[in-house]
């Protein structure tokens, strides 16, 4: 029950956000996606096409599904990626959020797991189909830290996770690493043999060395720049929900404060060789996976001690999940009056800036989107009306995109759009029907709420039947 009062939950909120911002209209990247439904319409398409590098990413599994709605409904609808991204998000929160409810027998659990689904703070996520890859990201770090933590008969499952990771963006790299930096660390506390360690970490490194293959063949090289440009911005991903706010030795002390319960654990860990419970081993592993894609970040796209690129505040925000799980374990273990006030303090500290980032996602990152669609379409619409004016076009990174938008849209894509009329809603000329299921869409968008309501009844009945079935 708490899965399914999760799922429809997180679902319903999504959706709620869509129905008031969401569009079917492409947006700069989307429009990328044109040049693999064009092979695939004319049956040229191969492996290479759907794994070929695009901004430094392999994004895969994001242009199958582009390819299926596109065959299933016969329109090109980014409304339905972002759909498409809601449920994949409720499936992950329903699973892991389940999972923390069993073994952590604790209602409080359930506020610990919607929060990084509740978080809008990159609103482009949210609103853009093109994103989905980030969610099928998030889905199978969830599934592998699940394996993870549990029996050995789920390691295939984890490296089937790990695997399909890197086929999401560039970070999915950092499941593997952060994978194997995990086993090490249990290896040593569970006082595992050298050959279990060994059997263990060997077909984690393998994949990480792919990973590593995959990422140095055809795609854009990381930004290096210097360590101190690097700490500060490693310091900035990892004081979210505060990443946008606070800079320079307040973020350093920020961080330092905020993943004080991971530091705790693993070193717990290292010291007695022992964990308290699958909890912990779930705060340390999830906590290892985030602080490696915050490093990546701060490598990656850092320079000048920047802070996280806006899209990349979601994957920040299940820090949620190792931090306050982590404070979950250490207050019940301890049980010391000081530890519990930490805890709340940490709690207001952290929640005052999660909502502080959706009041302004609410307030100002949906109009703003909606804003930015209106222009680019019309700015489209210009350039069909000229008759594919050659002076409305320039030729960047090598190829002919609209010269009026800040970002580049290729013109070719554009014209096929046109010819093929593929987008719903009558836009470019297309026909007026929106597609074989536009109707059950807007049945659920209107339902959003309703479905959210739901979900929050059912999670509450079923994480108060929750009784503690087993110790570790």
């Amino acid at each position: 029950m708490v899965f399914i009062g999760l799922f429809l939950f997180v679902f319903g909120y999504r959706l709620g956000f869509l129905k008031e911002f969401g569009d079917s209209y492409p947006y700069y990247d989307s429009w990328y996606n044109l040049s693999i439904l064009q092979k695939s319409d004319s049956g040229e398409i191969n492996l290479a096409d759907l794994v070929a590098p695009y901004n430094g990413h392999r994004i895969a599994l994001q242009r199958i599904t582009n390819i299926l709605l596109y065959k299933i409904t016969g329109v090109w609808d980014d409304l339905q990626l972002a759909v498409v991204s809601a449920l994949v998000l409720a499936i992950s929160v329903g699973f892991g959020g389940s999972w923390m409810v069993k073994n952590g027998s604790s209602t409080g659990m359930v506020g610990i797991a919607v929060v990084p689904a509740l978080s809008l703070s990159s609103f482009d996520n949210a609103l853009w189909g093109f994103q989905l890859t980030f969610f099928y990201l998030y889905l199978f770090i969830i599934v592998f830290v699940i394996c993870a933590v549990s029996s050995n008969q789920y390691t295939m499952i984890g490296l089937s996770a790990m695997i399909a990771a890197l086929f999401t963006v560039g970070s999915g790299l950092g499941v593997a690493c952060g994978g194997l930096i995990f086993s090490v660390w249990m290896s040593w506390v569970c006082r595992f043999s050298w050959k279990d360690s060994v059997a263990r970490m060997l077909p984690i490194l393998a994949v990480f060395l792919t990973g590593l293959l995959i990422f140095r063949t055809g795609c854009e090289e990381l930004g290096s720049h210097n360590t101190r440009d690097f700490m500060v911005s490693l310091s900035k991903n990892l004081i979210w929900p505060w990443c946008l706010e606070v800079a320079g030795l307040k973020a350093m002390l920020l961080a330092l404060f905020l993943w004080m319960p991971l530091l705790w654990l693993m070193i717990f860990g290292f010291l007695k060789r022992q964990f308290l419970g699958r909890l912990h081993l779930w705060s340390v592993c999830f906590g290892i996976l985030i602080i490696v894609q915050a490093a990546g970040l701060a490598y990656g796209r850092g320079i000048g001690g920047v802070p996280p690129q806006v899209r990349y505040l979601d994957i920040l925000s299940w820090s949620f999940w190792a931090q306050g799980v982590g404070w979950t374990v250490l207050v019940k273990n301890y049980k010391k009056k000081w530890m519990i006030w930490l805890c709340a303090f940490w709690m207001i500290v952290t929640l005052s800036g999660f909502w502080h980032m959706q009041i302004r996602a609410w307030q100002e990152g949906g109009p703003k989107w909606k804003l930015h669609l209106t222009e680019q379409r019309n700015v489209i619409a210009g350039y069909i009306e000229s008759k594919y004016d050659p002076q409305k076009t320039e030729i960047r990174f090598g190829e002919c995109v609209l010269s009026d938008f800040s970002e580049p849209i290729p013109t070719k894509c554009v014209r096929w759009a046109v010819e093929k009329k593929v987008l719903p809603q009558g836009q470019l000329g297309s026909p007026a029907e929106q597609g074989r299921f536009a109707g059950i869409i807007k049945i659920l968008l209107r339902g959003a709420w309703v479905i959210a309501i739901l979900g929050f009844a059912l999670t509450s009945l079923g994480g108060n039947g929750f009784r503690k079935t087993e110790s570790v």
